[in-house]
């Protein structure tokens, strides 16, 4: 508790001493070594905190960030490392899930979750394709973003997953 205490003081300027009270990645961060306080929390299994670290890095790693906050719904943090990033002029800076993708069960967007209703029924990507009249591409597109969404390797998997979640019900 000291070390997150004492980062935050030493952010505002509130305290220029890191040598006492700092442990960890908050003596690592607090020393100026953001990436590796960054990799230190990554270890520890800590994304916010690592997200955190990256945020005093270089756009690139407020990028990294960002990709982090976002699949933790970290919305407040997230919107200020966008702002930031904007206002220094970077291109590129995601925007972030839509308010019906982060209030969906498993994060898919409404087009992601119509396409996993479909592959719930057995559909193949061709078939999916016909049914929403889009080209088979485009839908082969759309399966692997929901199995990357998911975390899934495979439909199955998948299947198995949104079952988990309550997506839907088996039928």
């Amino acid at each position: 508790f000291r070390g997150m205490l004492g980062s935050w003081l030493l952010k505002r300027g509130l305290i220029e001493d890191v040598s006492s009270g700092f442990a960890g990645p908050y003596l690592v961060q607090a020393q100026g070594d953001w990436e590796g306080a960054a990799s230190y929390w990554n270890d520890l299994e800590a994304p916010y905190e690592e997200a955190v670290a990256l945020y005093d890095g270089p756009a690139e790693a407020k990028l990294r960030a960002l990709s982090i906050l976002d699949g933790l719904g970290a919305i407040p943090l997230a919107t200020r490392i966008r702002k930031e990033l904007r206002e220094a002029g970077v291109k590129g800076v995601p925007t972030g899930p839509q308010p019906s993708t982060r209030d969906h069960i498993a994060g898919l967007t409404a087009r992601q979750a119509e396409v996993l209703s479909l592959m719930a029924e057995g559909l193949s990507n061709h078939e999916i394709a016909d049914r929403l009249f889009i080209a088979s591409r485009t839908a082969e597109h759309h399966v692997s973003a929901v199995l990357s969404r998911l975390n899934a390797s495979t439909r199955d998997d998948a299947m198995a997953l949104a079952s988990d979640l309550g997506v839907f019900s088996p039928v």
